[in-house]
C-alpha cells in the first residue's frame, strides 16, 4: 500500500523591527526522499506564497501579528501544512 505524500511544507520568513513586521510565506519544493538532507533555497520575493507589512503599534504583542498574517496566508486553516520559520527581530542598541 503507497504511502501518502508528506504535507507540504511553508517557510515563514519574516523581518521583525522596532517600528513594523515584515512576513512572508514561501512554499517549499517537496525533498526528494524523507532521508535526504535539507536543501537550501533563496526564493525570489516574487515567489511569495503571501507577504505583508504590519504596523507593530496597531497589535498588542507579536503573537497578533503572527496570527493575523497566518490568516491571511492561510484562509482556509493551516490544518495539513507544516510551517517552519526563521525570523530577524531587533533589539536593544547600546554603546553605538
Amino acid at each position: 500500500m503507497p504511502t501518502a505524500p508528506p504535507p507540504p511544507t511553508y517557510l515563514l520568513a519574516g523581518d521583525i523591527g522596532g517600528t513594523n513586521s515584515r512576513l512572508a510565506l514561501y512554499r517549499l519544493p517537496p525533498a526528494s526522499s524523507p532521508a535526504s538532507p535539507p536543501t537550501l533555497h533563496h526564493p525570489p520575493p516574487s515567489s511569495a506564497t503571501a507577504w505583508c507589512e504590519y504596523l507593530n503599534e496597531k497589535f498588542t504583542d507579536f503573537d497578533g501579528i503572527l496570527r493575523a498574517f497566518l490568516s491571511f496566508g492561510f484562509p482556509g486553516g493551516r490544518d495539513g501544512y507544516r510551517v517552519v520559520a526563521s525570523l530577524a527581530c531587533a533589539g536593544p542598541v547600546a554603546d553605538n
